[in-house]
């Protein structure tokens, strides 16, 4: 075509134009353009529109392709198509925009607009002996800006759903299956961070946003792995790993579930779970291991959440729950602490620690244990009930366990110690303003079976078994509460009581194999503004047989120049008034009163006891006088009484020794009359 050279914008060179013939009736004419065959190559076609020259505005020519359109049939398809090869490789195919100064040209290819779009389908060629060809889809590099961005988005939809998008790699039957890597970009500038990859589901405004799954392939040995692990930090941390469901305006936030799928296998065992903070190997006094938290979400209106830890049931034997604190080879241990949640308007929550019912063998156990050291003391266990601010404090209660035979016992015992074992002490609280609390220790009472007896309350001190001075036994010692104001308290030692006899009291002490055995002391308190206590020996009244005795025997001796025990009785002094006085009486009878003896103990190689019953002195007054006489008698037909004096008999041979004298003297009068003495 013919070439314009004048500058006028409204001027052009030639055109050229093929066009084949119309068909009115029938097809339109064909165009076929072919190059030649050759021996070494087969002759190249090149299109190329005209270029725009250089210090103008003018551009290049434009180069389009366009199938006819159709009236009442498809309009005309567009086919590229590289040479087949016998022997070599088929040719290949290339879209490339031209190079610029400023801004590269675009690539766009996209289906046409209908009622139905067309579909756009990009596949490498299928390989029947080798490896099928790799699909790239990149954009370019830069060198002074940002590389361009790659997106795939399929098209929005007004009244269906919208496209899907499908990433699937090919399947093998020989070798391993392809893999599909998804990597952000990674970054060498100063204080920029690496590319993000952001996995988003469709959201909803009438329904359900879309879900978001992963799932690993199947296998026929081991299913695949799925691994989730952040980025590794430099010179700061390592990125954190957050899996958290999406708020919610109007329903139940959503549920994070981490599930262990069942096992099908008969001798293994079923996958764990395992959550792990990280440890921390480096010296320092922040130097602590990562953190574990587990806190459920909490309620301004209702009740918080639970939290609940259960392990497997089984057929052999139910899963084990082990609770414990981190070791330290330099330091302490880690501390255990469980504690439920306070509360400003109603209690504190509960703790409840229970062992599983079973129906054969021995119950469970609970083993509640402190530390042990190699060093000083071992650790402190303590139970306290809670505190009562405007009521009662809480009880403590220890009980054994029922039984349908016996049940449990209780058992309370210091610990064992290379020198002393640990002390034992019960006390109640002390109060600020009411009364101490009490202490009770109560045998309960028996049941049905009458071929036992009730059970023992025994109190016993502790022995020793070594010997030396200092090597005492351990001492007893029961006392009742002082008071500063008013009456102490009373000591109450009773036996119990019985159908047929009722307990005895013993009080007795030890028996000692090398000295004296203990003393028995019975005393009431001093008093400094009142009289001292009394002293009451008595014995229950029956009404079947002879009354109780009261029997005081003092000690008796076999050792060489020792002699027995003696018995004092003494009533009390007055510093202002009368002493005080003594009196015995045998018992009233019905038939006969009891009678009274006194005799003097007999006498082995020596002489037998004396009796001697007399007055206490006097300094300025009437000195005491002796009273002996009998009874007036009731009973007409019987004599009364008689006094006997009667002094011993001496029945061998010894002319200086004779029979026992009687002696009766009244008393002198220095400075008056002395005493009468009167026989009627």
């Amino acid at each position: 075509a013919g070439d314009h050279f004048y500058e006028d914008s409204s001027s052009s060179g030639g055109s050229i134009s093929l066009s084949t013939g119309i068909g009115n009736h029938s097809t339109g004419g064909s165009f076929s353009l072919t190059t030649g065959s050759g021996k070494s190559s087969g002759g190249d076609v090149s299109i190329t529109s005209g270029n725009g020259w250089s210090g103008s505005s003018g551009r290049g020519g434009n180069f389009d392709v366009v199938t006819g359109s159709g009236a009442g049939g498809n309009s005309g398809a567009m086919s590229f198509t590289s040479g087949s090869s016998d022997e070599a490789s088929s040719g290949g195919f290339s879209f490339v925009s031209g190079s610029a100064s400023v801004s590269s040209g675009g690539f766009s290819v996209s289906s046409g607009t209908a009622a139905s779009s067309g579909g756009f389908s990009f596949s490498s060629g299928v390989a029947s002996a080798g490896d099928s060809g790799s699909f790239s889809l990149s954009t370019g590099s830069a060198t002074d800006g940002d590389a361009g961005s790659i997106s795939l988005s399929t098209g929005t939809a007004t009244s269906g759903s919208s496209g899907s998008f499908s990433l699937s790699i090919g399947r093998t039957d020989t070798s391993t299956g392809g893999g599909v890597s998804v990597t952000a970009g990674s970054t060498d500038g100063s204080n920029v961070d690496g590319g993000s990859i952001s996995f988003v589901s469709g959201a909803s405004t009438t329904r359900d946003g879309g879900s978001f799954t992963v799932v690993a392939g199947e296998g026929a040995v081991e299913g695949g792995s799925i691994s989730i692990t952040t980025g590794i930090g430099g010179s700061s941390d390592s990125g954190d790993l957050s899996l958290r469901t999406g708020s919610t305006t109007g329903g139940v936030g959503g549920d994070i579930t981490i599930a262990v799928s069942d096992s099908g296998s008969f001798d293994g065992r079923s996958g764990s779970v395992t959550i792990e903070a990280g440890s921390h190997e480096h010296n320092g006094a922040s130097a602590s291991g990562g953190n574990v938290a587990f806190t459920t979400g909490s309620s301004d209106y209702g009740v918080g959440g639970s939290i609940s830890v259960a392990s497997g049931e089984g057929l052999l034997s139910g899963g084990s729950i082990s609770l414990t604190a981190g070791n330290n080879s330099a330091a302490n241990g880690g501390h255990l602490h469980m504690e439920t949640g306070e509360s400003t308007g109603g209690n504190g929550g509960d703790i409840s620690l229970t062992v599983g019912t079973g129906s054969t063998g021995t119950g469970g156990k609970i083993k509640l244990t402190a530390g042990y050291t190699s060093d000083t003391n071992g650790g402190n266990f303590s139970v306290t009930s809670g505190l009562g601010f405007w009521a009662n404090g809480g009880a403590l209660k220890l009980e054994g366990g029922y039984g349908s035979d016996n049940g449990g016992n209780m058992v309370l015992t210091s610990g064992a110690g290379a020198e002393d074992s640990g002390n034992i002490n019960i006390a109640s609280g002390i109060p600020t303003t009411g009364a101490g609390g009490s202490i009770s220790i109560l045998v309960a009472d028996s049941g049905d079976d009458d071929s036992k007896a009730a059970g023992d309350v025994t109190i016993r001190a502790g022995k020793h078994a070594q010997s030396g001075a200092a090597a005492i036994g351990g001492s007893v010692s029961i006392a009742a509460g002082q008071s500063v104001q008013s009456e102490g308290g009373a000591l109450s030692l009773a036996s119990g009581s019985g159908q047929t006899m009722s307990g005895d009291v013993s009080l007795a002490s030890g028996v000692a194999t090398g000295g004296p055995s203990g003393d028995l002391s019975i005393s009431t308190g001093a008093a400094t503004g009142g009289k001292g206590g009394d002293i009451d020996m008595s014995v229950g009244d029956g009404n079947t047989g002879s009354g109780g005795s009261i029997t005081i025997v003092a000690g008796k001796t076999t050792g060489a120049g020792g002699d027995g025990g003696s018995i004092t009785m003494t009533a009390g002094e007055s510093t202002t008034t009368d002493g005080g006085d003594v009196s015995i009486s045998a018992g009233a009878g019905s038939v006969t009163g009891g009678s009274m003896t006194f005799t003097s103990g007999a006498g082995g190689s020596s002489d037998s006891g004396s009796i001697s019953l007399s007055t206490g002195s006097t300094d300025g007054g009437v000195s005491g006088s002796i009273s002996l006489s009998v009874a007036t008698s009731g009973d007409s037909s019987g004599s009364s009484g008689s006094i006997s004096l009667s002094a011993g008999d001496h029945f061998y041979e010894d002319s200086s020794s004779s029979g026992g004298s009687i002696s009766l003297s009244t008393g002198i009068g220095n400075h008056s009359t002395g005493g009468s003495f009167s026989l009627t």
